[in-house]
């Protein structure tokens, strides 16, 4: 089980964790501009720009690697990859099937 949730919901970024989350982590959400919902218990940003960024310093930061589902296939083992101003979530078969597309298009 992985020690946090990443998602973009409702116009934005959430962040959740299974336990409270270390300080240097608080830390680093809130110079991302996140901040506590406590009616969700979740870390919350307005947007998406920077979510890639984001799970990638909560990966290093945590030492954990965070899958997500893929958003063409649905299997459970998307992740994170940023194209220009995009943030796309995909597996890796899936990546490199779009990453073709996109040469081609």
């Amino acid at each position: 089980m992985s020690p946090y949730k990443a998602e973009l919901v409702g116009g934005g970024q959430q962040v959740t964790f299974v336990d409270k989350p270390a300080p240097e982590v608080l830390s680093l959400l809130k110079r991302w501009g996140f901040r506590w919902q406590a009616g969700v218990r979740a870390w919350f940003k307005r947007g998406s720009k920077g979510f890639a960024d984001m799970c990638a310093g909560l990966e290093k930061l945590l030492g954990a690697e965070k899958l997500f589902p893929c958003r063409m296939c649905g299997l459970p083992n998307g992740h994170v990859h940023s194209y220009a101003a995009r943030t796309l979530i995909l597996c890796t078969a899936c990546y490199r099937k779009w990453c073709q597309q996109q040469a081609c298009g």
